[in-house]
């Protein structure tokens, strides 16, 4: 069985972070990939096949599923594999051309003493108004009360579409208890991949978030600055694209689908 390595993507003060799988690809069937992210305690792995060399660098495709099934695209994924291609490389930084079911994009790693900062170019991003339908059904999904909700929420996808929700108050985003059922139903029947729910930036530009995708069996809380995250928390509803991947994959999770992370987990293991 092949080498499995957790890796804590995207922590906060070199805390937390979203456990990630990490393995070679190999003969697995599809059910299996998605019993790995159960069998070791994660939300999601990654699978990495090198395929040679593309635009003067080494190349792999990833793939990436979770329990429910697999993901067109996974940022925590996208990270952990460049983390992992890093510390194999063993030197201080690391380029690849990244290839997903939908794109071939460029990602980068630099190793520090204990660590690893990884970014990758995460394409362009397109916006649109929420339409009151999917509104209406996504709130109802969070338990939601509409004085609640501030702002104007819209639609980002790269990808796989999702709500951008901006709430009153940290306070009112902790309040939330989502009827998990309702909302997968309201998410699959407006084709979103789920809803991210955040609290208007302080006066230091700070803010919180949470991050449902029941229908991959994701519920994830962050918290964040507000110029690492441009297009989630505002910005004119126009196709974009982040000019440093960074900002994105920097955003720092402490918890996934309920769970506190491990600081102390360890780096690798064998799944059976």
């Amino acid at each position: 069985m092949p080498e499995v390595v957790v890796i804590d993507a995207c922590q906060r003060q070199g805390r937390g972070g979203s456990p990630t799988a990490v393995l070679d690809e190999a003969s697995f069937t599809d059910e299996e990939r998605c019993r790995i992210p159960g069998e070791l305690g994660t939300s999601h792995a990654v699978f990495i096949r090198a395929t040679g060399v593309e635009r003067g660098r080494p190349s792999y495709s990833l793939r990436f599923f979770t329990a429910e099934g697999e993901l067109p695209a996974c940022g925590h994924g996208t990270v952990a594999a460049l983390a992992l291609l890093a510390i194999r490389e063993g030197g201080s930084d690391h380029h690849a051309v990244l290839c997903t079911t939908s794109r071939s994009f460029e990602g980068w790693a630099i190793r520090n003493r204990d660590s690893v900062t990884a970014s990758f170019d995460p394409g362009p991003v397109n916006l649109r108004v929420a339409q009151a339908p999917e509104l209406r059904a996504v709130t109802a999904g969070l338990g939601l009360a509409d004085e609640a909700v501030v702002g104007n929420a819209c639609v980002a996808s790269n990808g796989r579409p999702r709500l951008l929700l901006p709430v009153r108050s940290r306070a009112a985003l902790a309040d939330l208890s989502p009827d998990l059922a309702l909302l997968r139903a309201a998410c699959d029947r407006y084709g979103l991949l789920g809803c991210y729910a955040y609290s208007i930036p302080d006066r230091h530009g700070r803010a919180a978030a949470r991050m449902f995708a029941p229908s991959i069996g994701a519920v994830l809380r962050c918290g964040l600055l507000a110029d690492q995250a441009p297009v989630v928390l505002g910005g004119p509803l126009r196709p974009v694209r982040q000019q440093r991947a960074l900002e994105w994959v920097r955003c720092p999770f402490g918890a996934y689908l309920g769970h506190t992370p491990n600081p102390g987990r360890p780096a690798a293991g064998s799944w059976r």
